[in-house]
């Protein structure tokens, strides 16, 4: 390769770094829900907002973050975002209150609409076309690397230091990545189309869109239900250590870096065909998810969990690919960011509504809620118009 192409996929590995790290920092919390909230005294639904908080000021600003991504240099936005996530992130470990922890989570929301889809935005600039696919494809392993790890270590750096301890570590490693991106990433990046208010509302009169960002957030919900309870699962009801049963749930985000590919490959397969797999997707992870919820044993939960993860996992690439089939090209731009919002939200109602039903009525009531999530995404699916 030459020194330029060297240099691209040197940024590449910089910018996974920098959002591994990030989502391993989100999901820190749920790794160690019993620990977390013997620190702050509060009861499963109160936890459970230490997951949604990032995700309401990331689906928040979504829209108005890519307004400034589309006019100002994304180098500097990805490096603010960095700042301000880093910074938030060593605070947390420092306050006292839980009021005041969830401050600086929604601080890192905010920082996390510039990191990632500012990231998408170098790489696409910068990776020749023919390496676009497998460039963008290898950074989005970056979300499931970082919940891997989290779910893995967290325990185990709690149990030697404390939960503190692990969210400093996954801060390191963004950080890490940040000083790498900026050492090597000396060109502007500017987008070439602006997100206008009148691109916005066409995307929104846009039904297929809507219905398809409305799948993807039955997708992200599931994801995010079972990354965020099912440590908590393992220990109260299968009676796993917490390290264990954040090592078995691991296996979620781990399938996912096999699967979010193989949904592309599977869809190569079929012609280019979007819809079935991401019916595949929904349809398997009813079953599992309902075999989930009456595992027998340990092994069994953790075949399980690999399995459900690997089955949700199948269509997050897809959609990113679909949107741009089913939108006016004057409104690709917007509706990503609709796509984006709403995958969003549901990384934000999964743990709140998971949390108040299982603490409130059972985790039945909150298996229960992953399933109605997967069956609307199926009835939704069905629904959107075909693409080629």
């Amino acid at each position: 390769m030459t020194a330029s192409e060297w240099r691209t996929w040197g940024i590449l590995t910089g910018l996974f770094l920098l959002t591994a790290g990030f989502i391993a920092y989100v999901i820190a919390p749920a790794s160690v829900f019993p620990l977390f909230m013997d620190t702050f005294s509060i009861g499963k639904a109160a936890a459970s907002a230490s997951i949604s908080f990032v995700f309401l000021t990331w689906a928040l600003l979504q829209v108005p973050g890519g307004y400034l991504l589309d006019r100002v240099d994304n180098r500097y936005l990805v490096y603010i975002g960095a700042v301000v996530f880093v910074l938030t992130a060593v605070a947390g470990v420092l306050v006292q209150s839980y009021q005041l922890f969830l401050v600086t989570r929604l601080i890192s929301g905010a920082s996390v609409v510039f990191i990632f889809v500012g990231s998408i935005n170098v790489l696409n600039q910068l990776l020749p076309e023919v390496r676009q696919a497998r460039g963008i494809g290898i950074f989005l392993a970056s979300p499931p690397f970082g919940l891997v790890i989290a779910q893995y270590s967290t325990p185990r750096i709690a149990a030697q230091f404390s939960w503190h301890a692990a969210i400093l570590v996954y801060t390191l490693v963004a950080l890490v990545g940040l000083l790498i991106t900026v050492a090597l990433l000396r060109q502007p990046i500017k987008g070439d189309e602006r997100v206008t208010g009148r691109q916005f509302v066409a995307a929104l009169r846009n039904p297929s869109v809507l219905l398809l960002s409305t799948a993807s957030f039955c997708t992200y919900a599931v994801w995010t239900f079972l990354n965020t309870w099912m440590p908590t699962y393992g220990t109260e009801v299968l009676g796993i250590e917490l390290a264990a049963a954040g090592a078995a749930t691991a296996l979620v985000p781990l399938a996912g870096i096999v699967s979010r590919p193989g949904g592309g490959w599977l869809s190569e397969q079929l012609g280019g065909r979007l819809k079935p797999v991401i019916l595949a997707s929904f349809s398997t992870s009813v079953l599992l998810l309902y075999l989930l919820s009456n595992a027998p044993s340990s092994t069994v939960f953790a075949i399980l969990l690999a399995l459900t993860g690997g089955a949700i996992n199948l269509s997050v690439g897809l959609y990113f690919v679909y949107v741009n089939n089913l939108a006016a090209a004057s409104t690709s731009g917007t509706s990503l960011s609709v796509l984006q919002t709403f995958s969003q939200l549901g990384n934000l109602v999964a743990p709140v509504a998971g949390g108040w039903l299982i603490a409130q009525v059972s985790w039945t009531a909150g298996f229960g809620f992953a399933v109605s999530l997967a069956i609307v995404g199926i009835a939704t699916i069905l629904i959107v118009r075909t693409t080629t």
